[in-house]
């Protein structure tokens, strides 16, 4: 078992850091794509950007403007720069990184009894208050099983959530660590070898019937008198039948 109880961590950091972009610019791009593992490990990418029209005008580049803000305080793998049609900003790598690095009172990622449990929200209001809206806001989790709920959309082991400047996204999920996937395999097979006990029983009582009555048909055969040979008188009834 595992559970995301350090204060102030990746998501809750990050959080802060999208509703701050949000209040300057109204031009975010989020894109956080994490995949959860039954070790309690993550690996994925998440992508902070702000509209490169908005850095154009104020000379700067994303770094220079944003440098000193680390929305995951040093968790991340690695980092590079980003850049598309639209946005500037930069890519987060994580590899390996423990579960526990994870959220905080306000976002949890829990993993216990065979499930990860997401729950918490993502705080894109201050975007809102502004009077600023768009963006490019897209969280998405891949669990080693299959999502059995959640808020958000469903994808076979993936769910996804989408929102944009002013929103406050709850996110909330349950979904299987994989590991109880086996139990119908486990099952199958003890079905198959009560079948084949069954039928080894029936063989057996068949063939012990079977033996009964070919003793039987012996014993019948010991009683009943052989047949006279050609020309031979058949003996006659005991004298007692006779005598009556």
């Amino acid at each position: 078992m595992s559970t995301t109880r350090r204060p102030v961590r990746a998501l809750a950091l990050l959080s802060a850091m999208a509703a701050l972009l949000l209040t300057l610019s109204g031009c975010l791009k989020l894109d956080m794509d994490l995949t959860f593992h039954s070790d309690d490990t993550v690996d994925g990418t998440v992508v902070l950007a702000v509209s490169s029209s908005l850095l154009e005008s104020t000379g700067m580049t994303f770094d220079e403007a944003f440098g000193s803000e680390d929305p995951f305080d040093g968790e991340a793998t690695s980092s590079e720069a980003y850049e598309d049609d639209t946005y500037v900003g930069r890519t987060y790598h994580f590899a390996d990184t423990p579960l526990a690095e994870f959220g905080d009172d306000d976002m949890k990622v829990t993993h216990e009894d065979g499930k990860f449990v997401v729950d918490g929200e993502l705080d894109l209001s201050a975007g809102g208050e502004t009077g600023l809206s768009g963006g490019e806001v897209r969280v998405a989790f891949t669990f080693p099983g299959e999502v059995e709920s959640s808020n958000g959309t469903i994808d076979g082991s993936t769910v996804t959530w989408e929102a944009q400047a002013g929103d406050v996204v709850q996110l909330d999920a349950v979904a299987s660590d994989g590991t109880s996937d086996g139990f119908p395999v486990l099952t199958l097979v003890w079905v198959l070898v009560g079948l084949v006990v069954v039928a080894i029983v029936v063989v057996v009582t068949v063939v012990l019937l079977r033996r009964r009555a070919g003793r039987r048909d012996g014993v019948d055969a010991a009683t009943v008198p052989p047949a006279p040979a050609p020309g031979e008188v058949p003996p006659g009834p005991p004298a007692d039948q006779q005598q009556a």
